[in-house]
């Protein structure tokens, strides 16, 4: 359906190397399943395939290629696993709390090939983080308890009232009243 997506927890083959994982997401994007075309080929075979090549370096992974994942660190997990979804070419990209559980090193890490894919598809993030987005997001939708409560441009959600109450405690009537006396 166009669309592919990323979970809270990294979902990757541990027990591969890096291209391995790209390998057999590209494969299973945009080659045949049959058990004749999996048997034939090997992951090996795909090692020089362009598209692979080409998102290790946008993806910086290109001196991890080799590695095994369960060597790598959080960001770097998170950084190829994004790749992975990005090799299926989707039209939507979901993205679960990308920026969960890494250090700010690690962020900047994520958020550079974040950059890189803005203009290319539509990127749906569900993160707690939003100041890391603030640069490059359009739109943001709010929501407390299943229910959106604010959408629209960066400032303006952090400002309404009802993100303000719910997110920080902050009654903004009580806020005005104050600022009123001054």
């Amino acid at each position: 359906m166009g669309m592919m997506r990323t979970f809270q927890l990294t979902s990757t083959f541990d027990d591969l190397t890096v291209i391995d994982n790209l390998v057999l997401a590209f494969f299973r994007a945009h080659r045949k399943s049959s058990l004749w075309e999996l048997l034939r080929n090997t992951t090996r075979q795909q090692h020089k395939n362009e598209r692979v090549l080409e998102t290790l370096h946008t993806f910086d992974l290109e001196k991890l290629s080799g590695r095994l994942v369960k060597h790598l660190g959080l960001g770097e997990k998170r950084r190829m696993e994004i790749a992975m979804a990005i090799l299926a070419e989707p039209k939507v990209l979901l993205l679960d709390e990308p920026l969960a559980g890494l250090s700010e090193s690690e962020i900047q890490g994520v958020l550079d090939v974040l950059r890189k894919q803005v203009g290319q598809q539509t990127l749906l993030i569900i993160e707690h983080k939003i100041s890391h987005l603030k640069d490059f997001l359009q739109r943001l939708i709010v929501m407390h308890e299943g229910k959106i409560i604010a959408e629209g441009g960066y400032e303006e959600c952090l400002h309404h009232p009802e993100v303000r109450k719910s997110y920080w405690q902050i009654d903004a009537s009580a806020d005005e009243a104050g600022s009123a006396v001054s």
